[in-house]
């Protein structure tokens, strides 16, 4: 009976022990305000079916910088202009990298790619590939035609739906997947791949991986409770997609690999040629290769397609801005449905349009690190599945923010 009790004692006081330890601890490091939490979910019981809401509810409880447990994780939630430009600008080299998600680690390998890759030289060699080969404006300004030929194709495809008939309705939403699509495959690839010509459904692709990285993987946040990723099939899906992501880089790489020597000059090519040179300072790796091509690929479509579409969305709500803008097209192409893009540069009600929408809906709310575009700074993201993460601890306007912690503006 002493024994028991003795046991008893002294589990009591360790856990007593352990309690104060955390208590104290907690105090002495002055960690931002955070609402009260409940043990193994955390603040996950606080989000409702509108995190974007919840979110906003409690900082106007908490304040601009408040500090979450997604399970066991550390999230800092962000929601003013002041703290977000301390996040994204005082602080952006210690808080330039993504964490490492179930879908980077199992497509991505491992975050290699331009997007998820670690602040470092690698990182900086890949950026600077991307840049050189593609994103510079002598780069961007050479693929006019390109796009020119693919507007017009998809202004044909609108003209034949209205004017037939009996006018059939169009998706515009497909539309524009197409189109986005369309162009950056015959940029960066050399060619369309069609789904029904080729049997990639490369949009299916797109939109699927885009999905999955918008997914909230339970078993990251609570791992005893990973069991309910494989139940809800999220790990299916990751196996689904990394299988068909493979094959299709795969067969665009091989493809170039087996084409005769000729003039082609697409991203693809540049690639294989700087990894063919044994002489450069940074040896590109097959795997690096389709990662590169992928992040452009993505990157260029998801984007834009989103942007495209919020952009519609806005101008449909608000019928006189429409009619404005409907007005100052006719006017700057009187004899041609077509504009281009040295007459969309002078349309001043255009290039207001195009900023109020990326303004209102921004295509990527928190952006990936080292390509910021600072706007005026809205509520809290709307992207959940794009945090970024602190690589070290940092003093965040009195406060202790230690490194792990994920954040979300």
């Amino acid at each position: 009976m002493d024994f028991i009790l003795i046991i008893t004692l002294c589990l009591t006081t360790l856990l007593t022990f352990l309690l104060l330890k955390s208590i104290l601890k907690g105090t002495a490091t002055n960690l931002p305000p955070s609402p009260w939490r409940l043990p193994l979910i955390g603040n996950l019981h606080q989000l409702s079916i509108h995190p974007h809401r919840s979110l906003r509810s409690l900082s106007l409880r908490y304040g601009p910088l408040m500090l979450l447990h997604f399970g066991r994780t550390p999230v800092l939630v962000v929601s003013s202009a002041d703290v977000a430009h301390d996040v994204m600008k005082t602080h952006d080299l210690k808080c330039a990298n993504r964490p490492k998600t179930k879908v980077v680690d199992k497509i991505l390998d491992g975050g290699r790619d331009v997007a998820f890759a670690p602040y470092g030289e690698y990182w900086g060699q890949m950026k600077s590939i991307c840049i050189q080969n593609l994103l510079n404006n002598k780069m961007v300004r050479s693929y006019e035609k390109i796009r020119e030929e693919e507007i017009k194709l998809m202004i044909e495809k609108l003209e034949k739906a209205s004017s037939s008939p009996s006018p059939s309705p169009v998706n515009l939403s497909q539309l524009l997947m197409t189109l986005t699509n369309d162009i950056i495959c015959r940029v960066a690839l050399g060619r369309k791949y069609s789904g029904a010509e080729n049997e990639i459904d490369i949009e299916n692709i797109v939109s699927t991986f885009a999905a999955l990285l918008g997914e909230f993987p339970i078993g990251e946040h609570i791992p005893s409770l990973s069991w309910i990723d494989r139940i809800r099939g999220l790990d299916h899906k990751m196996e689904e997609v990394d299988t068909r992501f493979n094959n299709f880089l795969e067969r665009v790489v091989q493809e170039h690999e087996d084409a005769e020597e000729n003039n082609r000059s697409d991203f693809v090519d540049k690639l294989l040629a700087i990894q063919r040179d044994k002489t450069g300072q940074f040896e590109l790796e097959k795997n690096a290769l389709k990662l590169m091509i992928w992040d452009m690929f993505l990157a260029g479509t998801a984007t834009t397609l989103s942007f495209l579409e919020w952009t519609m969305t806005e101008l449909i709500r608000h019928p006189k801005a429409m009619k404005k803008l409907q007005e100052e097209i006719r006017s700057s192409s009187q004899h041609d449905f077509y504009v281009t893009e040295k007459q969309a540069e002078k349309m001043n009600y255009l290039q207001a349009v195009i900023k109020e929408a990326l303004r209102l809906r921004p295509p990527a709310p928190l952006l990936v690190p080292r390509y910021q575009v600072y706007q005026k700074w809205q509520v809290l993201v709307s992207c959940p599945g794009l945090p970024r993460v602190y690589s070290e601890d940092v003093k965040l306007k009195g406060y202790n923010v230690a490194a792990g912690t994920q954040v979300k503006s």
